[in-house]
């Protein structure tokens, strides 16, 4: 297995993850993760590659396995902390879940924000998901605060912000 930088071949695999994504937070409750590039609205892979985030994917013969997505904002209302990067999604293939391979995700995404000088790194996750919240307290993430707000769709959702200190 290797990691490496979203390339435009990877499209299909990163897609068909998101797909799997969004089919866990329906079936556990939380609903729609409403991304609309799933539904081809806008040109989704742009949001993989633009200037403020970078995407990591995880392959084995050249198949998509996992992938990590980091934004590393322009505008940090933390900026007392220092530069921020935030975890915009961490996804791994449903049979592979728990064998390292999101924590070797991040942990490579991690190295490479330290090389940009990031201080920070900020997620949130839905209240619900307790896998995620395990997984992000074992990476070492900090709960800062938890929300609530009313989607688009007119649901609930609850999110835990989490930090940590790079």
């Amino acid at each position: 297995m290797k990691i490496e930088a979203f390339s435009k071949a990877d499209e299909e695999g990163v897609l068909r993850l998101y797909k799997e994504f969004n089919e866990d937070r329906i079936a556990s409750g939380v609903g729609d993760a409403q991304y609309k590039y799933i539904e081809g609205e806008m040109p989704w892979s742009r949001t993989l590659t633009d200037e403020d985030c970078f995407t990591l994917v995880l392959k084995e013969k050249n198949i998509v396995l996992g992938f990590i997505t980091v934004r590393i904002p322009q505008f940090n209302p933390f900026h007392k902390v220092g530069k921020l990067a935030e975890v915009d999604l961490i996804v791994v293939e449903r049979k592979l879940r728990r064998k390292g391979i999101g924590s070797f995700l991040f942990n490579t995404a991690q190295a490479n924000l330290k090389t940009l000088s990031v201080t920070h790194i900020l997620l949130n996750v839905k209240v619900g998901n307790l896998p995620a919240l395990n997984f992000w307290h074992r990476m070492g993430f900090k709960k800062v605060s938890d929300t609530e707000y009313n989607r688009s769709d007119g649901m609930k959702e609850k999110t835990v912000y989490m930090v940590k200190k790079v």
